[in-house]
């Protein structure tokens, strides 16, 4: 199964790497993955440091939109069966896409997976976060999509993976649309 690792990114220069690296250090074979790097207009030295993992990078750089805007921009230069997301401050444990490949295989039908995942705290604490037991959301009606929206921890970015032509006989997703609310941090 092709993999296409899409990672958004914007003034990461101190985390770019570790997310890069994340990947590639994948037990998962490079020839059937590629990733693709979106720099939504950084001002620091983002794009330089991704430079550094050409050819098995390839960045796309444009003008700072926002997140949704640069998935939106990745999207269409993904060639994978399978999108897995990726922000430039995050990072994978070991076996992700391994692990990510084997689902979809295993049941053609799923047309995305979200899954539990680690907060990172400065003092070097980890926590992890995960629901008590494996779910099936099938987005049927609205309680179903109630759920699906109550989930939405679990469908984060960097826990999110997309089957390119989910849905088929649909042609293949070339577009998704991706609007993220405004938020404030403290």
């Amino acid at each position: 199964m092709q993999l296409s690792v899409l990672i958004d990114t914007y003034n990461h220069e101190r985390l770019i790497e570790t997310a890069i690296s994340s990947v590639l250090e994948q037990d998962f074979p490079e020839s059937e993955r590629e990733i693709v790097v979106v720099d939504d207009g950084s001002t620091d030295r983002t794009a330089e440091l991704v430079r550094r993992y050409e050819p098995r990078v390839q960045l796309v750089t444009k003008k700072n939109g926002g997140q949704a805007s640069a998935f939106n921009a990745g999207i269409p230069e993904c060639r994978g069966e399978v999108i897995v997301f990726l922000d430039g401050d995050d990072w994978w444990a070991p076996g992700k896409l391994r692990k990510i490949a084997r689902v979809f295989a295993e049941d053609p039908s799923l047309g995305m997976i979200g899954h539990a995942f680690i907060e990172s705290f400065d003092d070097g604490a980890r926590k992890t976060i995960s629901p008590s037991e494996r779910v099936r959301l099938q987005v049927k009606n609205v309680s179903a999509a109630k759920l699906f929206r109550l989930s939405r921890c679990y469908f984060g970015t960097s826990r999110l993976a997309l089957r390119a032509g989910a849905g088929e006989p649909r042609p293949r997703v070339q577009r998704v649309r991706i609007i993220t609310p405004p938020y404030s941090r403290r």
